[in-house]
């Protein structure tokens, strides 16, 4: 099948680097609408990406360069795009930037218990963080801006994707829950580490 269609489940994903470590934000939604080109949807992806992220700007060190951005079709198991951002290059805060294991973590819940969304987001510069370790004001309402962004759906030319936590089929079926509210906290999370490709 040629394209995305209604019911399809997308996983996209956001790739950064950060001292020649990849570092990764994984998402997921659920395509409601008439058919759409692999292309167009593609594109609404990374235009909804780059407003989440550009919320983000004056927080994410200097050394943080946005690397790019790839898209698949979970449902058809196919590739729908890979590509560079459109826009956005590199990080805004000349101060040093925090310990690559050191990340602020927003939690999106969803409909069903146990089952949520937790986005780490690396690469703030030291000077997002007050001395006692939580985020300054200005960063923390940045850090909001992201997450009511990403609480918004993907707008396409003929299709919707509601954003989401997708469980795998594995031993139990298959389900999406949309996301429904966020909870930022106002001091960073330590990200354990985990293998490469799974995400961060």
């Amino acid at each position: 099948m040629a394209g995305v269609a209604a019911g399809d489940i997308i996983r996209f994903v956001a790739k950064f680097a950060q001292y020649a470590q990849e570092l990764q934000n994984v998402y997921h939604a659920l395509v409601i609408g008439s058919q759409s080109s692999d292309s167009s949807v593609f594109a609404s992806i990374a235009a909804w990406l780059e407003t989440a992220y550009t919320e983000l700007l004056p927080d994410f060190t200097e050394d943080l360069t946005f690397d790019s951005i790839v898209a698949y079709n979970v449902t058809q198991d196919a590739l729908i795009g890979e590509d560079d951002w459109p826009t956005l290059v590199d990080g805004e805060n000349v101060s040093e930037g925090l310990p690559l294991q050191v990340a602020h973590q927003v939690n999106f819940t969803t409909p069903f218990l146990r089952s949520q969304g937790r986005k780490y987001i690396p690469a703030f510069g030291e000077s997002s963080v007050e001395d006692g370790g939580n985020l300054v004001a200005s960063a923390s309402a940045n850090v909001g801006d992201f997450a009511a962004e990403v609480l918004e759906n993907i707008s396409g030319t003929s299709w919707t994707g509601v954003v989401g936590a997708y469980r795998y089929p594995n031993d139990l079926p298959a389900r999406f829950g949309q996301y429904n509210t966020a909870l930022v906290k106002e001091f960073p999370a330590t990200q354990r580490r985990r293998k490469i490709g799974t995400g961060i």
